[in-house]
């Protein structure tokens, strides 16, 4: 590590930051500082990430650089802060690579015929657990799968540890997720907060905390709860240790969708700035992120009919909604039906989607099929958010 904090002393020196400027931003002593950067002393995970973004603000390939030199002499702490850090930025080559290290000296220890140490054991159920969301991330395993293999793993793992508690219990919380069940993944991440206030590890706890407000963010939301959301969201923002670009990004969108029906001007606003924090997607996650504000932002230019010559949607069921807001209702059914060919259903808002086509098109029997069935499939998943769009045809 000394050739690399060697590197970074020189990336430092260009930046025109000291070493006590650097204790100030990072917040740890002067003397701790001297020691990391000499080589007596391996900062934290978090810490670390903060040292090479000052050192290469542009240069995201020395970044990654230095993390993977890092990475290969972390302390079994530093490892499932690394895993978590990781998976919730969505970087999910390297977080592969940390898993990978570690089943490596898993077996290592299996061959030496010795029992993991209390830590390493942690660690191994901890990178099950990652791998599982990694898949999950990546989509290389479907809905249903995820939740079985979560349900299995749980069954079988005895849990020995708070972070092992935690994160397995983030795992059960996001099949709820993907199955819109936004009640019961509130109430479970509800009773969960006590449970990450037992972490120790000051890192940890706090990343574990980041994780919570952003279910919460979403379950509020779809509760049509905008008071609480309002509040999530402040904090989310206004927190200068939330390293997650993503997040950040997710909240200025959901404070934008808090103004869809009542302030075009201010839900442009809050959405724009989103995107402009993920100007250039560094990962997968954060391209998919910017897919969805960029698909939000659509629906709301599409709902006020605002420029509708102008957008051009990526997503088939926003492409619908434009064609049907245009009057081209036949072209706009055309694209349902493809979806509900290609998947087998409709969603809520999809279905909502077709109901207004239909309605538009002076076909009122088949269009309040569309708004009834949209209006259970929102009451089902608990979206009391956007139910309102079907509410309005209710009758």
């Amino acid at each position: 590590m000394q050739k690399v904090f060697e590197k970074i002393k020189v990336g430092l020196e260009k930046q025109e930051i000291s070493n006590r400027k650097l204790a100030k931003i990072t917040k740890i002593s002067h003397t701790a500082i001297n020691k990391i950067m000499n080589g007596g002393y391996t900062p934290d995970f978090i810490v670390f990430i903060k040292i090479i973004q000052l050192a290469y603000p542009d240069d995201l390939e020395k970044q990654k650089e230095s993390l993977r030199s890092y990475c290969e002499h972390m302390s079994p702490v530093n490892t499932r802060i690394a895993l978590e850090f990781l998976s919730m930025y969505g970087d999910v080559e390297l977080l592969e690579e940390v898993i990978k290290k570690s089943e490596i000296l898993f077996d290592e220890v299996k061959k030496e015929k010795k029992r993991l140490s209390k830590s390493l054991h942690t660690n191994k159920q901890l990178v099950d657990l990652y791998s599982l969301l990694c898949k999950r991330s990546t989509m290389s395993i479907s809905s249903k799968e995820y939740y079985v293999n979560v349900k299995d793993m749980l069954k079988s793992c005895k849990i020995t540890s708070e972070e092992v508690k935690v994160i397995s219990e983030f795992a059960l919380i996001y099949s709820f997720m993907d199955s819109f069940d936004y009640k019961v993944a509130r109430e479970y991440t509800e009773r969960l907060i006590p449970y990450i206030e037992q972490v120790k590890n000051s890192t940890l706890n706090r990343l574990y905390k980041f994780r919570a407000q952003e279910v919460l963010l979403n379950c509020y939301h779809r509760a049509n709860d905008t008071e609480m959301t309002r509040m999530i969201l402040q904090k989310i923002i206004d927190d200068a240790d939330n390293h997650y670009i993503g997040m950040l990004a997710g909240a200025y969108c959901v404070l934008g969708e808090t103004y869809v029906f009542s302030d075009f001007t201010q839900a442009k606003l809050y959405m724009e700035k989103a995107l402009e924090i993920i100007k250039v997607p560094t990962n997968k996650k954060l391209k998919t992120r910017k897919e969805n504000i960029k698909t939000t932002l659509d629906f709301l230019y599409i709902l006020h009919e605002i420029d509708l010559h102008l957008i051009q949607p990526t997503h088939p069921a926003e492409q619908a909604f434009l064609l049907a807001k245009l009057k081209r209702f036949d072209e706009a059914i055309g694209l349902l039906e493809a979806l509900l060919a290609k998947n087998g259903e409709l969603s809520a808002i999809q279905h909502y989607y077709l109901g207004y086509t239909y309605l538009k098109k002076g076909d009122t029997d088949i269009s309040k099929i569309h708004f009834e069935e949209s209006l259970e499939k929102f009451k089902k998943t608990s979206d009391f958010f956007y139910i309102k769009l079907p509410m309005e045809y209710k009758n």
